[in-house]
Formats: structure tokens, sequence, C-alpha cells
């Protein structure tokens, strides 16, 4: 279902914000005074902020404005140096790498925020501190999940683990798995969590727990018959093995469903010995271990819902249609794809 578009009030956009919050499965596109074209991956939920402008002059989305200053918070800590890259002034020499990793962060602020159980919605005038900050549990995950996202990221990008960071040479001594990360490099990314909600808050977004909790058994799999035990919505973790190679060249493929992906240069093809389909470098590097021979493991979680009717969906490769039964996946960074029905169960299996 999708709800009509909505102007946001001169307030902010909370009342996008409380119907996508409300309505978790309506696709809520809300026009506001700052931002740029419809984005591919919604912000929250299933919200699409959109700007119309006019002219040449590039606009500022909502989530850059909060990566602006999030930056801007880092150099008052660190200090502005042109010498290094990432210290460099947002407007003034700053690479874009180092600008869409501090709009990585915001995202997946967001994303991980839902994936430990909370949801989005406007701040409340008489907002309760402890019923709006994750609880201990809660951030730890939220932590962890940012540092793998951040650590993805990088090592796509060619960066590698070493003693010390160079940025010309990409190495940074960070880039390590959460449980070989030293306490400095764990407190760096608990300050960065911890600066990303205080902005969306101060945006006017607030994290809250979700309403129900839901609870998930898979029983005989997709096209089996309903009833207790058949999976539904819920999280659910990666399994089995897949053959992929990196491809040099764009190229398209097709989903069942018939929509046409584009898939860029240096995306992965997937395949599972009936389908394939790309894979964008960072996330491949997040969701895939090597095991050998030219496989490669899923691995970790998601959140699932099963598809009631077709639904048009936003995906990193373009529009896709996702059939009656079709599962509709969804990865921590808020990257969305599309599982037929028939393969789900073999590639899916309920998370603890």
């Amino acid at each position: 279902m999708t709800a009509p578009v909505v102007g946001a009030p001169a307030g902010g956009d909370v009342r996008p914000a409380e119907l996508a919050a409300a309505h978790p499965d309506w696709a809520v596109y809300a026009r506001v005074n700052e931002g740029s074209a419809i984005p591919r991956v919604p912000v929250m939920e299933r919200l699409y902020p959109f700007a119309v402008s006019f002219g040449e002059a590039r606009v500022i989305d909502r989530w850059e404005r909060v990566a602006r200053v999030a930056h801007a918070n880092f150099l008052a800590d660190h200090g502005e140096d042109p010498a290094i890259p990432a210290r460099r002034p947002w407007d003034k020499g700053l690479a874009d790498f180092y600008k869409e990793s501090n709009i990585r962060l915001v995202r997946t602020t967001l994303a991980s925020a839902v994936a430990v159980g909370r949801t989005w919605g406007p701040l409340p005038s008489d907002a309760d501190p402890d019923d709006v900050a994750p609880t201990p549990e809660q951030f730890d995950a939220m932590v962890e999940r940012e540092h793998e996202s951040w650590r993805a990221t990088l090592l796509a990008a060619g960066w590698r683990p070493a003693a010390r960071r160079d940025d010309a040479r990409r190495t940074h001594p960070f880039l390590v798995p959460w449980a070989a990360l030293d306490e400095d490099g764990r407190a760096k990314t608990r300050s960065s969590v911890h600066d990303a909600l205080e902005l969306l808050r101060a945006l006017g977004y607030a994290s809250r727990p979700q309403r129900t909790a839901v609870a998930v058994a898979v029983g005989p799999g997709p096209g089996s018959a309903a009833g207790a035990g058949s999976p539904g919505s819920g999280r659910y973790r990666r399994r089995g093995e897949v053959t992929a190679q990196r491809v040099s060249a764009p190229w398209r493929w097709t989903t069942q469903s018939g929509s046409v992906m584009e898939a860029q240069a240096g995306d992965w093809r997937v395949s599972d010995g009936e389908r394939s389909w790309s894979v964008r470098p960072a996330e491949f590097a997040a969701s895939y271990r090597s095991a050998g021979d030219g496989r490669w493991r899923r691995i970790g979680t998601v959140n699932a819902r099963r598809a009631e009717e077709a639904e048009r969906i936003e995906t990193l490769e373009g529009v896709a249609i996702a059939a009656t039964g079709d599962w509709i996946v969804e990865g921590d960074g808020g990257e969305r794809w599309i599982v037929p029905g028939e393969h789900f169960a073999e590639s899916y299996e309920a998370a603890p």
C-alpha cells in the first residue's frame, strides 16, 4: 500500500514520520524543503523524503546535513589538517569517499536501531529519555553493526589492516573484526554512534521500542500449507553457499518477475546454480565469506517479510516487482532485495 505524497509542515517532517512509524508497510513519499531526488533506500521504515528544486543549484538532503554536522564535530575534536584527507572541512577539499562515509554512518545508525528492535518517529514533546534511548544491550549491538559496516566499506574500497593509519596507502589499524578490535577503536565507534543518535534526536527523530515483538518460527517452508510454524516477518540468518565472480563491466540481469536490474562495473555476479544476480562491493564484503574454490558462504542476519500482494521495491540495482509470496529482505545498511518464495527457505533461517 502506498500513502499519498505528504508535504512537510513548517516544523519539519513530523507528519510523514508519524505515518511511516505507524504504518511500516506503507511507502510514504514526503516532499520536504531541502533534499534531492527520491532516494533508492528509505531513511526510516518506508519513508522516502524528496525535494523539488529548479535550476542548477545542488540541494543538500537531510541526512547529508546530519553527516556534515557529524564531520564538524569530528573536526572540533581532532582539529582541521589539510594534509590529512579525512580532516579537511566538508566544503574545502574533503573527498567524496569521506563524505559518503559520514552519510553511511547516519544511515547505518537508522537501520541498526530497527535491526535491534526499535523504530523511528517524531520526537514527542514529553518524551521519556529512557524510552527514546536504546538500552545498553541495544546500543552495544548497534555499535558493533556500525563497526562491521564501516569495516566492510573500507575493505571493499581497497583498504587493508595495518599497524598505522595511512590514507595514501589505504591502511588502518581498526580494520579487524569487532572481536579483535582494541578498546581505543571500540570507544571511537561508540562515540560515533552516540553522536549520530544525538544529532538525529536534535533533528526531531526519536528511536523508540517497537510496539510488538514478532515471534518467528520456520516451518515446512514457502509454498506449504499455512499455519503454526509457517515463516513470518522478522529477523533471519543467511545460510548456504554460492559462487561469485567480480565483473569489470556494467551488465544487466532480470529477476524472476521480469524486472531488469542494472549492475555496475566492479559489482559481483552471484549464482546459486539456478539464478544469478548482482551484489555491490560493500554489501558483498559484509554478506559473504570465502569458502574456497570460488565458493562463498552467506553470513549475517537480515530483516525479511513475505509480500502479501505485488509490491514495487526500490533496490540498489533499480526498481523490482515482488510477486505475492516473494520475500522482501532488508540488510543492515537499509538496502533491499527480493528473494523468490521457493528459494527463501533454502537461504534463510529464523535468527535466535
